[in-house]
């Protein structure tokens, strides 16, 4: 386990393991201690991006972790909102927030279908810093195509170097 939770421990890991455990440590102190400290934008800027884009609900929020993105897509009108995260304890503050239909443990870098089908298609899918170093490569997307409807607006936000090193 990391002891010490920070982007800086979470760009170095390597395996699920240690990224379930690393945000398991962290749930509790992650909004203040993360986000807020940091001034972290990202799941504002895709909540605007969704909306400019015209997605709509169900949306599937992947990474959803406390569910910082989920306050800023109801707060812009969205509904029906999943999501979808590897630490049930991030998931735990999230359901606290109060604006997520179901929330799921779930690694998207295996087969998703058959847990999120019965709920989705998804409209929209979104996701705030889950697709970056020590996290999930370009492998993590065909899942998301198999809940997504026809049409599905896609708002990702991708670390720009890892977006090139990983080969998205």
């Amino acid at each position: 386990m990391i002891d010490d939770p920070s982007l800086t421990s979470a760009y170095a890991l390597s395996g699920k393991d240690a990224v379930r455990d690393l945000y398991e440590n962290w749930a509790e102190t992650y909004d203040a201690s993360f986000a807020e400290a940091q001034g972290y934008l990202m799941p504002a800027k895709i909540a605007e991006a969704l909306v400019k884009a015209g997605g709509t609900g169900p949306v599937l929020d992947v990474g959803a972790g406390t569910g910082i993105g989920g306050v800023f897509l109801a707060g812009a009108g969205i509904a029906q909102i999943d999501g979808i995260d590897l630490s049930e304890d991030m998931l735990g503050v999230a359901r606290a927030k109060g604006v997520y239909r179901d929330l799921i443990t779930a690694d998207i870098t295996a087969d998703i279908t058959t847990r999120l089908g019965a709920i989705g298609p998804y409209n929209s899918i979104v996701s705030a810093g889950t697709f970056t170093f020590g996290h999930v490569g370009p492998d993590g997307l065909p899942a998301l195509l198999e809940v997504a409807a026809g049409g599905c607006v896609f708002a990702l936000g991708v670390n720009a170097a890892h977006f090139v090193e990983a080969g998205f």
